[in-house]
Order: C-alpha cells, then sequence, then structure tokens
C-alpha cells in the first residue's frame, strides 16, 4: 500500500516533507517513499537520517540547495537536524502563495532532471546492479539463486 501514488492528490501539496524509515539509525538507505515526489514533480526535504540526502544526490539527482538551506542533512544528532528542518519548513510556510508559484517555475530543470532520471534505463540498471551487489554481499559464492531474476544466465553469484 506505500507504493501507491495518487498523482493529482500529490500535486496538491507544493512542498513534499519525505519522512524516511531511517531518521534514528546510522544507515544510509532510500525507500520508495523519496521517488513519490519525484514522480508528481514536487520539492522535497528528506526527514532521515544524517547524510541520506547526499546519497540521494550520489545516484545523480538533483535536490533544492539553491532555494532552501539543506545544510540539516549534516546534522549527526537527531533532535537538532529535525529541529532545522522545522525551521525549513517555516521559511516555505512564510512565502507567499506567488513566491511559491514562482519558486516552482524556477525548479522546472531540477524537477525534470529527476522525473527523467528515475524513469531512465540507466537509474532502473544502477538500481539493479546495487542489488545484486548486496546479494553478493549477503550469499555466499555457492548459493544458488533462483533463475526469475532479470538476467536468466544468472544462476550464481
Amino acid at each position: 500500500f506505500s507504493a501507491k501514488l495518487d498523482i493529482e492528490t500529490n500535486q496538491r501539496a507544493f512542498w513534499h516533507v519525505v519522512s524516511e524509515t531511517n531518521f534514528y539509525n546510522d544507515a544510509l538507505h532510500l525507500t520508495e517513499k523519496i521517488f513519490k515526489p519525484i514522480v508528481s514533480y514536487r520539492p522535497f526535504i528528506l526527514a532521515s537520517y544524517a547524510g541520506n540526502l547526499k546519497y540521494f544526490r550520489s545516484y545523480g539527482f538533483k535536490t533544492f540547495s539553491e532555494f532552501i538551506d539543506e545544510s540539516y542533512d549534516d546534522i549527526e544528532d537527531p533532535l537538532q537536524r529535525m529541529t532545522a528542518i522545522g525551521h525549513t519548513m517555516q521559511k516555505i510556510c512564510r512565502l507567499s502563495l506567488e513566491e511559491l508559484q514562482e519558486m516552482l517555475v524556477e525548479m522546472e530543470p531540477v524537477l525534470e532532471h529527476n522525473y527523467q532520471l528515475f524513469n531512465s534505463t540507466e537509474f532502473v540498471d544502477q538500481c539493479w546492479n546495487e542489488l545484486v551487489n548486496n546479494i553478493k554481499d549477503v550469499v555466499s559464492p555457492t548459493t544458488t539463486v533462483p533463475r526469475t531474476f532479470r538476467d536468466p544466465n544468472i544462476t550464481q553469484f
């Protein structure tokens, strides 16, 4: 259910606060939550463990540092990080409707870039390779893998 998305409803919000699974745990990990605003062409603030915004950018995605202070991503202390996120949200909420509309127009290149990257075969391949490497890290070299994976020629890792 969490992966379902009503884009029309999502587009009613100007800015999304993405509350990722790991906020307190020391883990660089992204879930489907971060991609909901991307497929809806909406900006977001990533409420997650420190460094996850940087990790997100490592995939080639762009963020909104031109428009908001994203230094919250560098804050290790969870309470201080959430406080910084709250301050960023307050600044956004103080903007007029006209300022928000202008900001959304200025963000169009970032929103389009992220949407196109998310839907690209390069990103799918990157995710697939990461999955395979993660499985390799967990599974012993002699473990047989079902042939239902993407490449029917892969039987072992």
